[in-house]
């Protein structure tokens, strides 16, 4: 027996894609945009979580919980933001005008959905 499959129309899927694109594209900008202070006080908070949490940008993220390397956590999550972007733009342009049938994890992959 398969797998759930799950039936995405063309324009479905490059609307989604490039949502994605642009969530990943901004995302990437807005830890970029971080002043280099506040890099300093990541790279300077070695895990330290009052610190961080004084950044509204910081608390949310893990970049004050990996005391061995703050700002490289920064600069890798960045790169993978871009990265990501870039995948999906790709994904976007190169669609056929069909149907798709995807299965769980690809729309996980894809970002449709989040895994249960």
């Amino acid at each position: 027996m398969e797998g759930l499959k799950f039936k995405v129309s063309s324009l479905e899927l490059k609307l989604h894609l490039v949502d994605r694109a642009a969530h990943h594209r901004d995302k990437a900008a807005e830890k970029e945009a971080i002043p280099d202070d506040i890099k300093k006080t990541i790279e300077a908070s070695h895990g330290n979580r009052a610190i961080a949490n004084m950044v509204p940008t910081l608390a949310k993220s893990a970049y004050h919980a990996n005391a061995s390397d703050s700002s490289g956590s920064l600069q890798r999550d960045i790169e993978d933001h871009q990265a990501k972007a870039e995948a999906f733009e790709f994904f976007a342009s190169h669609l056929f005008d069909e149907d798709y049938t995807l299965r769980e994890e690809e729309l996980i992959r894809l970002e449709f959905v989040r895994r249960i």
